[in-house]
């Protein structure tokens, strides 16, 4: 239950480290050190097990400290869900979190989700989606921050699974905007390649074929060409 706050500390630390091996970055001071708060779990008043106590204060406290980039939102969503659940699960109607009671009982999850992360429903319903529809190479890749979650979007509305982790794959060393995943979309062309095929062997049957040299390297630049397309 625990696996998307441990993935996104997980990346923090990476990125830490990154930035401590980065020449680049200056050098650590008073003022470039990275913040740490420890809360105590015994203080969240909340019918919660440690687990989720511990994702609670995890994102509270990191929407406190931080600009939220979109990985730090699809880990809040899916923290407050299961935290959610929980509370529904044991009985709670109400939670006060920023002096404001947040109904829990009677509520639909998506009401709920809007007033503890502040995102608005059509945001909610973008991670949901990409949640229930993305390969889990893709999710990793907006976990990263190597996409956005627009692009994750755009992916699982047109992408095959296979296509999902080859954008994601790509995305590893090139940025990626949603109007490039269209890119990423393949075609069945098997038929067409096989009747063009048929088609060109039957009109050069029987036939001598002669090719001055311009015409010689010319074939043999398209036949190379042709052979890159059909291999990818």
């Amino acid at each position: 239950d625990n696996e998307y706050m441990l993935l996104g500390g997980e990346r923090r630390i990476t990125a830490i480290d990154k930035l401590i091996e980065d020449p680049n970055v200056p050098e650590w001071n008073e003022d470039t050190l990275i913040p740490c708060t420890i809360k105590d779990l015994d203080k969240i008043k909340l019918p919660l097990s440690d687990e989720a106590k511990e994702q609670y204060a995890l994102i509270t406290t990191n929407k406190e400290a931080r600009k939220y980039t979109d990985a730090d939102r699809y880990i809040e969503v899916q923290a407050w869900k299961r935290i959610i659940d929980e509370l529904r699960a044991n009985g709670v109607d109400t939670i006060n979190m920023e002096d404001k009671d947040i109904q829990i009982k009677g509520e639909k999850t998506r009401d709920i989700l809007a007033r503890t992360t502040g995102m608005s429903q059509g945001q909610i319903q973008r991670y949901n989606k990409v949640e229930n529809n993305a390969t889990a190479n893709l999710i990793n890749s907006v976990l990263d921050d190597e996409i956005s979650i627009g692009v994750a979007e755009r992916a699982v509305d047109i992408l095959t699974p296979r296509e999902q982790d080859s954008l994601a794959e790509a995305a590893r060393s090139q940025k990626i905007a949603p109007i490039d995943v269209d890119t990423f979309k393949k075609e069945e062309y098997t038929d067409k390649v096989n009747s063009d095929v048929e088609e060109l062997l039957e009109n050069i049957k029987n036939k001598k074929i002669y090719f001055t040299e311009k015409q010689e390297r010319e074939y043999t630049k398209l036949i190379k060409k042709l052979a890159n397309i059909l291999n990818k």
